[in-house]
């Protein structure tokens, strides 16, 4: 043999051994060390994301809110359930920075990451990969909202699943998932088939009837009700109004290119634009014909997978935190599977294939979370800080637009600023149809003018174009990812008059 051979065999050899130990459960240490790698991430990443609105509106309303009744009442436009805010309203007590809620939200994120690697039956490979998917690794961990609780109570509900804890415990759970946000709702929903379909499995449909757990479906409709009730819009709601029921291609279309999300988003896709949602298609098909496998995950997959996409297409839109939690279901789903066949099992998605779909999951979600700790996601922050080092903390504030100004009322801790959406004084975002009136520019600026020290900001996604009213003079601008952000103040109307 020569010596070009021997080092081929050998570098085939030593391939299949690091094959082999990819493809192995991971030890206790692996495990330990991939955490802490996770944790450092989470805490430097929460440390240099500057929150947006979307994110700073519920510590707002926590903020606000003296006693847990008060909190549901300021719950009125939000469409949540009060689960998230419950969660955070404690920490109230500890100050007005928004900080808080970033414990949080770190603690949820590296609390569904442990159950990860203490619990769920994945490779050494897959756990390399799982922690850099995009959901994971910046958009349910570095964001500080709702979804995080939500990955924490689907993960432990997955831990309870397959170690075949009660029907009431795995019902008390999806009860608490329900009361996280409307969507995992419907991933609760998947759940409750996951359990229907076990119980059949196990005693049939006639048993299943005879023998219904009656204190889990009480407690499961408990939470139903109670997370409708909160959610439920007033009848002068400004958001998300309507429900879009029509069929046509190009509305059907557009719903189904959320499956993109699976298989890496829009980033990657961009000269493939059509090809994107067929490949997460087959994705979900391949997912579902092998689901005589294990019936219990598939239909868990297929019933959250089908109510996400029905009430995006219906309500909510196609954001990409939303679209998002069709990798956390597909995740979800593959524990399930190789819960319910053990370990030696056939696969529901085969090991090659869900190793691929992480990969690309992982080349997402690295770049975004690099990206936000290069360029701020949004301005809010900044342009507090700004205001602070000005000596303008206690300034009367004017918002041109009140979504990404409340972010900088958020951060400089003040109780409140004048929002022309609305023309009202407040911290956080009332999603009425007050709000929807156009703003009185002119009306708004003298109103600024009539107050010593006053700033108005115009914060919105882009800000590209001059002042919007003459008297407005630009001190600073700042660029967010996100939302951007420019603070003016009122020219001198006549000499003595500021």
């Amino acid at each position: 043999m020569s010596g070009w051979d021997r080092r081929l065999t050998t570098a085939r050899a030593g391939l299949r051994r690091a094959a082999v130990w990819l493809d192995s459960p991971p030890s206790r240490r692996f495990c330990v060390i991939l955490f802490g790698l996770y944790a450092l991430h989470v805490v430097t990443g929460l440390m240099a994301h500057a929150m947006w609105h979307d994110e700073l509106q519920a510590w707002l309303i926590v903020r606000d809110s003296g006693t847990p009744a008060e909190l549901a009442r300021r719950l009125a436009y939000e469409g949540h359930p009060l689960g998230w805010y419950l969660l955070l309203w404690p920490f109230r007590f500890l100050g007005r920075d928004p900080a808080w809620m970033q414990v949080v939200a770190g603690a949820c994120a590296l609390g569904a990451m442990a159950l990860l690697f203490a619990r769920g039956p994945f490779s050494r490979l897959e756990l390399l990969l799982l922690p850099l998917s995009y959901p994971l690794v910046f958009e349910y961990a570095v964001k500080s909202r709702s979804y995080a609780l939500g990955n924490l109570v689907l993960f432990v509900f997955c831990a309870a699943f397959v170690a075949r804890r009660s029907t009431f415990w795995l019902a008390l759970l999806l009860a608490v998932l329900v009361n996280v946000h409307a969507m995992f709702g419907l991933i609760a929903l998947g759940g409750v088939s996951a359990v229907v379909v076990r119980r059949w499995q196990e005693t049939g449909w006639r048993s299943i009837l005879q023998r219904a757990d009656g204190a889990a479906v009480i407690v499961l409709m408990i939470g139903a009700v109670v997370a409708v009730a909160v959610a439920w819009p007033p009848p002068d709601s400004g958001f998300a109004m309507g429900w879009a029921f029509d069929l046509d291609r190009a509305h059907v279309d557009r719903t189904m290119s959320a499956l993109v999300a699976l298989v890496g988003g829009g980033a990657i896709w961009q000269g493939l634009a059509p090809t994107a949602p067929f490949v997460g298609l087959m994705l979900c098909a391949l997912f579902l014909a092998r689901g005589p496998r294990a019936p219990a995950a598939a239909a868990f997959f297929g019933t959250a997978v089908l109510g996400l996409l029905a009430f995006m297409h219906v309500k909510w839109g196609l954001a990409p935190w939303h679209s998002a939690l069709l990798v956390v279901v597909l995740v979800a789903a593959v524990w399930l599977g190789r819960g319910e066949q053990g370990p030696s099992g056939p696969a529901l998605l085969p090991r090659p294939v869900f190793a691929a779909v992480l990969a690309v999951q992982a080349w997402v979600g690295v770049s975004a979370a690099v990206n936000d700790r290069s360029i701020p996601f949004s301005a809010a922050r900044e342009t507090a800080h700004i205001l602070i080092d000005a000596g303008l903390r206690d300034a009367p504030v004017f918002a041109l637009h009140d979504e990404a100004a409340s972010g900088v009322i958020a951060y400089l801790g003040v109780p409140t600023a004048f929002y022309g959406p609305g023309w009202r004084e407040g911290s956080y975002v009332i999603w009425d149809k007050a709000r929807l009136v156009p703003v009185d520019v002119a009306a708004l600026v003298d109103r600024a003018a009539a107050v010593p020290r006053a700033v108005v900001l115009d914060c919105k996604a882009t800000i590209t174009e001059a002042p919007p009213d003459p008297r407005l003079v630009e001190w600073r601008r700042v660029e967010g990812a996100a939302e951007s952000c420019v603070i003016y103040r009122v020219a001198l109307s006549r000499p003595g008059s500021r």
